[in-house]
């Protein structure tokens, strides 16, 4: 393969692979990226927390009211018998889902912005958060039509306590002045501004605003900001809440939506009380007209028929109607009894069984019952302090049964007397109207008249029974729920949460730290470590040079005699060592040193490894070899008037072109005027024989040689060498580079070569500050110039 070819091949592979170099995943490299970024990752985290703190301080606060209130399923004309139901049937879900929508309704709703005044909200104006003054603002404002300014801001600030300026305009463009507590016209409407109690000096020059807020957007408020849910299916219990950047009109609000849905909720039993009692009624006229009736028709009848002894058959039928009074009356008390005892065994509230021992009108009885419900409310109270196996608690419970007793025990007795007294009075109607039908006669009209107004007698009585029961009932009526935990909000904000979001600010610098530092790792296609590079070379890396960090250099220098005890000597100190065991001891070495692209340092690693070996006894000499762009007569400190270019076209002998250096075993060759022919001059005889005679007066001949990247000059001098050592420079060489190095030395065969990574421990991708620019800065003319030779090449 020639030369050509190898640098042609060189070049592919440092385009092809330079993608694909760092696919393989690194973690000591990753890691090393980490710690390198680690301001960076600091300065993103901070910035994520200021960004969540000026959030936090800029954010409208949220805060929730709540309240539970417990739904009594079962109404107060249920639990009487009575055949109307207010609330329906159907299963408890299904009725509570209809408590859901009657509280979320605008029915609600109307009474709600009625009763808390939200037609109109005020503001205070802030630098950046507007805040609403809920009943606590400084000025009211009357309006007697507000149609024209629904939903518009409408700005005001006060001059003085008796003047303001009020416009449509943040601005205040087109704004008007008027005076405190007298109407104006503002648009279409006519407003008046009257001060609140809590008006003062601090308010006058301050920015407010109002709104007439329409139904609609105070409906869309509402369904946006109250939630009510089911607490618990088995215990029929409702959580009410509302969500509102002012905490005391949260806890208002629910409130009130509590106060309302009781007002509702009796206006609607009581509402169905009042029908049921009027269709009552209504019946109850009929009925009496109907009896009436009857007994004109048993009169006009006995009269007629001339019944004997009529007398004594009218008599008859007013013993048995007064009788069947008294009959109607027991079985109503008996029934009352009934209910009571029932009321007493299921813990029935003390409003039922106060209503009821009302109409039953028994003394004894009504102080049994206050007694009862006043050990029951000491017993539930003592209940939620004690446990069960109290003894206070079970005295209690003890006292409790006692009175339960005392009350079933005189119902009983009770009963019992109304039922013989029912027994006597059922025995005397069936006398006496046996006795009137002997007195009739056994007349079947009679008969049949008298039946039918026993019936409606009968009627009646139910009618009067149940007008008392209903009556009962609407008395006694109370709202079906109780408010078992009061509207009450945290002093905390629900929304925005300090640790969330300082969590997510955190969180999101991270997240962009992470990912800065993997488009770092992907993007990272350059050699950070010794590691690295071994592990990618298959040659062996024989050390490392730190940086030279004493003095900025303005181009590659021998420094190691300046700094004999500095690491950096000891790096070069150790790399001699590594090329005699390369070497296998020979005494006389032929070193080439070269890179992949300029900027690597191998001319700065060049003259101080040259200068080291000197150091050691052996008599060295250096060759710059880079005839394009020479740096080591910069190094030497020397002119580049006659070099090796100028040997090898015969303008200069060996001595003229050897250069002493200030170290006595230490000489130099610089590389001379830039030729046009610079591979072929040293593919050249001459140039063989140049190293000839070198190594019969050298130890080590030590050759500067062009990157090999780039031109094929270098190739030349690695072939003709005994060790070709490779410079590469952290954080400058890139990945690629070490595949390509790879590739030269599988093609060449070149067994001894050998590795130096330059530039440990740099902070930043150029290190020291010196490099080259090769492929477009080399250049080459022709002709005369200053300085150059009769054969028509000079330096460029």
């Amino acid at each position: 393969m020639s030369a050509n070819q190898n640098t042609s091949s060189l070049s592919n592979s440092n385009s092809s692979d330079d993608f694909f170099a760092n696919v393989e995943f690194d973690p000591a490299k990753f890691f090393f990226l980490l710690k390198r970024s680690l301001w960076w990752i600091l300065i993103i985290l901070f910035a994520g927390l200021v960004g969540s703190y000026l959030y936090l301080r800029y954010t409208e606060k949220i805060f929730e009211a709540s309240a539970v209130i417990k739904l009594e399923i079962k109404n107060d004309a249920d639990l009487l018998d009575i055949s109307v139901n207010p609330l329906g049937d159907g299963k408890d879900k299904n009725k509570l889902a209809g408590e859901i929508e009657l509280i979320k309704s605008e029915i609600i709703y109307d009474r709600l912005i009625d009763s808390l005044g939200l037609g109109i909200s005020y503001y205070a104006k802030g630098n950046i958060l507007n805040s609403e003054r809920f009943e606590s603002s400084s000025f009211k404002v009357i309006v007697k039509n507000a149609s024209n300014q629904e939903d518009r801001p409408i700005y005001i600030v006060f001059k003085d306590e008796n003047s303001f300026l009020i416009s449509k305009n943040e601005s205040f463009e087109s704004a008007t002045q008027q005076r405190v507590n007298q109407w104006f016209v503002f648009g279409r409407d006519s407003l008046k501004v009257i001060k609140s109690s809590l008006f003062d000096e601090s308010n006058i020059n301050e920015n407010y605003y109002f709104v007439f807020n329409s139904d609609r957007s105070l409906y869309s408020y509402f369904n946006r900001n109250l939630g009510v849910a089911i607490e618990s299916f088995a215990a029929n219990t409702l959580k009410l809440i509302f969500k509102d950047p002012n905490r005391s009109k949260a806890i208002k609000i629910i409130e009130n939506v509590i106060e309302i849905y009781k007002s509702q909720s009796i206006e609607s039993k009581n509402q169905v009380f009042e029908q049921s009692l009027q269709y009552l009624e209504d019946q109850l006229v009929i009925t009496k007209d109907t009896l009436s009736f009857y007994e004109d028709l048993i009169a006009k009848l006995t009269e007629v028929n001339k019944i004997p002894e009529v007398q004594e058959v009218g008599e008859a039928i007013s013993t048995i109607r007064s009788l069947e009074e008294q009959m109607t009356n027991l079985k109503f008390k008996i029934d009352q009894y009934e209910k009571l005892e029932n009321y007493i065994y299921n813990d029935s509230s003390s409003i039922y069984l106060y209503g009821l021992s009302s109409v039953i009108g028994n003394s004894q009885l009504s102080t049994l019952i206050t007694r009862l419900v006043e050990i029951e409310s000491n017993f539930k109270r003592a209940s939620s302090a004690y446990k069960n196996s109290t003894e206070a608690l079970k005295n209690k419970l003890a006292s409790l049964t006692i009175i339960k007793e005392e009350l079933f025990e005189l119902i009983k007795f009770n009963k019992s007397f109304l039922e013989k007294n029912l027994k006597r009075v059922k025995r005397s109607i069936r006398d006496l109207e046996t006795e009137f039908y002997e007195l009739a006669k056994g007349n079947p009209e009679l008969r049949k008249i008298n039946k039918n107004y026993s019936i409606y007698e009968k009627v009646s009585d139910l009618i009067l029974n149940k007008k008392i029961e209903i009556s009962i009932a609407k008395a006694g009526t109370v709202p079906n729920f109780k408010v078992i935990s009061q509207a009450n909000a945290s002093s905390n904000p629900i929304s925005p949460i300090p640790l969330i979001i300082y969590g997510i600010g955190f969180g999101v610098g991270l997240f962009i730290s992470s990912i800065l530092i993997i488009i770092k790792y992907l993007l990272q296609n350059r050699i950070n470590s010794m590691s690295e590079l071994e592990k990618r070379l298959k040659i062996p890396v024989i050390g490392v040079v730190p940086l030279y960090r004493k003095r900025k250099l303005e181009h590659s220098e021998l420094i190691i005699d300046q700094n004999p005890k500095s690491s950096i000597s000891e790096a070069f100190r150790s790399i001699r060592t590594s090329l005699d065991f390369v070497s296998e001891g020979k005494k006389q070495k032929l070193i080439s040193v070269t890179s992949t692209v300029s900027g690597e340092g191998k001319t700065f690693v060049a003259l101080n490894l040259a200068g080291v070996i000197a150091l050691s006894g052996l008599k060295v000499v250096l060759i710059d070899l880079d005839l394009r762009k020479p740096k080591v007569h910069l190094g030497m400190g020397v002119m580049n008037q006659f070099g090796i270019t100028s040997y090898l076209v015969k303008k200069a002998g060996l001595e003229e072109i050897i250069n002493k250096s200030k170290l006595d075993s230490l000489d130099f060759i610089t590389a001379g005027p830039t030729p046009p022919n610079p591979s072929e001059l040293l593919m050249s005889e001459s140039f063989k024989d140049l190293i000839s005679k070198l190594k019969e007066t050298y130890d080590v001949i030590l050759m500067d040689s062009p990157p090999v990247g780039l031109v094929t000059d270098g190739i030349q001098a690695m072939k003709m060498a005994d060790i070709p050592v490779f410079v590469f420079r952290t954080d400058y060489s890139k990945l690629a580079y070490t595949i390509a190095a790879n590739k030269l030395v599988s093609d060449g065969n070149f067994k001894h070569a050998v590795a130096i990574l330059n530039g440990v421990g740099a902070k930043n991708s150029y290190g020291y500050g010196y490099g080259y620019t090769y492929g477009g800065s080399y250049g080459y003319g022709y002709g005369t110039k200053h300085g150059g030779y009769a054969g028509g090449y000079y330096e460029e």
